[in-house]
């Protein structure tokens, strides 16, 4: 049976691999094989199988042109991590308006300060269905920031919280301490994009509160409220 590379959501071989050539087609990464890991918070890992976890692993093996395009390392493996709306997921996604990241990356990727970002390599985001997917740089040695919440973060409470937080140092960082960080990055993320009128424009309605911003939306606005 044909494989239809254009589909923008992962072509899957099974439940862990990926089509490498589906791969090579929206990374630019020439490959032989990709493998996915599910790596999901514990309360949103897939049940049964590895491709609907909402994020994932990727062990890619790069053709003999493929490391010296991506990297300087001689290993013949790179590890990439997505970031997806599953099937079961689409009903939520479409309700909340998740594929809005997909749509950020996708658009406004290359704006972003470098220190505060992964590099991306596909995002794709789609309104209507709810579907995203984004692939982007495996940050390594690093945590989720919400471990160092403590156990009062929701997407702690099946996570083992001493063994994650230790990989943060000794001690790790304090919540508050964790906090200031974010905010400091989140603003400098803004002020990227400050007043900038362009972003007010009729193909932009998916930034969220744009139209609250003109006084529009009033639908999608009482909608908000309810969720």
């Amino acid at each position: 049976m044909s494989k239809d590379l254009s589909e923008p959501m992962p072509l899957w071989l099974d439940n862990n691999h990926i089509h490498p050539s589906w791969i090579q087609d929206v990374t630019g990464i020439a490959c032989t094989s990709c493998t996915a890991e599910d790596i999901s918070n514990e309360t949103r890992k897939s049940d049964e199988h590895v491709k609907d976890g909402a994020t994932l692993r990727l062990t890619i093996v790069l053709k003999d042109d493929g490391a010296a395009k991506d990297s300087t390392s001689p290993n013949t493996t790179t590890t990439l991590i997505v970031k997806q709306v599953p099937d079961q997921g689409l009903a939520l996604s479409k309700q909340l308006g998740l594929s809005r990241e997909a749509l950020f990356y996708r658009d406004y990727a290359a704006n972003l300060p470098q220190a505060s970002t992964p590099k991306i390599y596909y995002s794709f985001g789609d309104f209507a269905s709810g579907r995203k997917c984004v692939i982007m740089e495996d940050i390594k040695d690093s945590i989720d920031s919400g471990v160092l919440f403590g156990p009062g973060n929701p997407n702690n409470w099946k996570r083992n919280l001493p063994e994650l937080a230790a990989k943060a140092g000794t001690p790790p960082p304090t919540s508050r301490e964790v906090a200031l960080i974010t905010f400091r990055e989140v603003a400098t993320i803004h002020a990227t994009f400050w007043n900038n009128k362009e972003l007010l424009t009729s193909d932009k309605t998916w930034l969220r509160g744009q139209e609250w911003l003109q006084g529009k939306g009033r639908e999608s606005w009482e909608a908000s409220q309810s969720i």
